[in-house]
């Protein structure tokens, strides 16, 4: 199984630019301004030690999608968005991380006062240890390094990224009563396509379930949007 640090290292799919924190050292701002923001790993494994974790908070966040959105392979509507637990960790110099993480209160307690250095380093990222805590320590220790996640991690790969809409489910075999058929992917495809996609995620039905529908599925849309369009089929379900 490839690293997760490994892996966004490859793939440069790291989370956006992070602000600059006010509890940045003048030494780090100092390594950062000579060497143009380049990470010099020293100076960040320095202010990652001086920094104790004084407390970690968790907090609901609920999505709101533009649509009702239908089934998945599980055969559930997803409807109009969900809701995730995220976890904020502070440290005693002020500095903040925030990401999606699922461990209850007990499972974190055990973090609070360890030095941030020892739950992270720039070369490793996470320990094993505070695995699930992956995303909210990496997005602290660029706040504490004044500088961006994907600088941290390597600035490897082009800064550009393909961004595809990845709401675009089953909307074609439901409701299943009365299935709305490729006119109603066309649709979520149309809304997505106005507010600037132009690659979309499609999830195909089962394929007994309306004959040869994902192929039919993605010319269709193809031939709706042009050749700029890019099709990702998410997954081929059998019976």
């Amino acid at each position: 199984m490839i690293h997760r640090r490994r892996f966004l290292q490859m793939t440069a799919a790291a989370g956006g630019a992070l602000l600059a924190s006010e509890t940045v050292s003048s030494e780090q701002r100092a390594s950062v301004a000579a060497t143009g923001g380049d990470l010099d790993k020293a100076a960040a494994a320095r202010e990652l030690v001086a920094h104790r974790i004084a407390k970690i908070t968790a907090r609901q966040v609920r999505d709101r999608f533009p649509r009702s959105i239908g089934p998945n392979s599980r055969g559930r509507p997803v409807g109009g968005g969900g809701s995730y637990q995220v976890r904020t960790i502070v440290t005693d110099k002020g500095a903040e991380g925030w990401a999606m993480c699922y461990l209850p209160d007990e499972a974190v307690q055990k973090f609070v006062g360890m030095r941030v250095g020892d739950l992270f380093d720039v070369e490793n990222g996470a320990a094993e240890e505070a695995g699930a805590l992956d995303k909210a320590l990496h997005d602290l220790a660029g706040n504490i390094s004044n500088l961006p996640v994907w600088k941290l991690i390597g600035a490897a790969g082009p800064r550009a990224t393909l961004l595809s809409s990845g709401a675009i489910y089953m909307e074609d075999v439901w409701p299943r009563d009365a299935p709305r058929g490729i006119p109603a992917v066309l649709a979520a495809c149309r809304q997505d396509y106005d507010a600037g996609y132009r690659a979309f995620k499609l999830k195909s039905p089962r394929m007994n379930y309306m004959g040869n529908f994902e192929t039919s599925e993605i010319l269709a849309t193809g031939a709706c949007y042009g050749p700029d369009l890019k099709c990702r089929n998410a997954q081929r379900l059998t019976a």
